[in-house]
């Protein structure tokens, strides 16, 4: 039995040295596991789809005409920004703009993003085509972030 500073009787070893014992496994099983996370070499990649219709879109004047990058240039900087994060996070974004033209069809295009390992879809769709779209991508777990239509039925 031992005493203690404050007057309490203890069994066994020390109470400091049992603190200190602890605190040098526990620094020694944080070292070990910053070791083995850093170690592994294989970045954890996501992949992020652009889905969006190329067909012109009405305005009012030619002002008011968007860029024909509208959306995917603010995305690209995004990846890129992202990007430099990741390197020290080891993670790597992409992105995959599909552009639909006419009456290109957006659920095939969905069932194509999934198939190349696309995981996120940034939707510049109409709200008829993106709930299709997301319908199609919904088995295969496909999150959607619908950025172009505004639709109550989407909210």
């Amino acid at each position: 039995m031992i005493k203690t500073k404050n007057g309490r009787l203890c069994y066994g070893t020390h109470p400091d040295f049992d603190r200190g014992a602890s605190l040098i496994r526990l620094l020694l099983a944080g070292i070990f596991l910053f070791g083995w996370t850093s170690a592994s070499t294989d970045a954890a990649e996501i992949n992020i789809g652009y889905l969006r219709r190329i067909d012109p879109k009405s305005t009012l004047s030619r002002i008011q005409t968007p860029a024909d990058n509208d959306g995917i240039a603010g995305a690209r900087l995004a990846i890129d920004d992202n990007n430099t994060t990741g390197r020290f996070l080891n993670q790597q974004f992409s992105l995959e703009d599909v552009r639909l033209a006419g009456g290109a069809n957006a659920v095939a295009a969905t069932i194509a993003l999934v198939e190349r390992g696309v995981s996120l879809v940034i939707a510049d769709l109409p709200a008829d085509e993106l709930l299709k779209a997301a319908d199609a991508g919904s088995p295969r777990s496909l999150l959607f972030f619908n950025v172009g239509a505004s639709d109550d039925r989407l909210r």
